[in-house]
């Protein structure tokens, strides 16, 4: 019936972590935008965005990758962002190298 599309649930969206959406961006009910994804000012976002990816236009689609495969699985593996504030400023030297020089020890010294 019509008037149950009316009532149904909305579909909850899903933004990861550290994302950069540009302005005027319209993203669709149900849709997950993944960690460290950018969004193109302007952009309608309908299907959802791979953590680390550069998504733009209408509709949204990928423009580029942010970081190597390599960078990202690591990236994943550290969350920095569950990291704790105070953690992170004892740490805030190891954010100034290269992230391709992001290697296991680097990752092993947050947890």
């Amino acid at each position: 019936m019509v008037e149950d599309s009316y009532n149904a649930s909305p579909k909850r969206t899903v933004i990861g972590h550290d994302v950069w959406i540009g302005s005027s961006v319209t993203i669709i009910g149900g849709v997950k935008i993944g960690n460290g994804a950018i969004i193109a000012a302007g952009s309608v976002v309908t299907k959802d965005v791979p953590d680390y990816m550069i998504y733009g236009g209408v509709p949204a689609k990928k423009i580029g990758q942010r970081f190597t495969s390599r960078t990202i699985e690591q990236l994943l593996e550290l969350q920095w962002w569950e990291i704790e504030p105070r953690v992170l400023q004892t740490k805030l030297n190891l954010f100034n190298k290269p992230l391709e020089e992001l290697d296991e020890s680097l990752i092993q010294q947050f947890k």
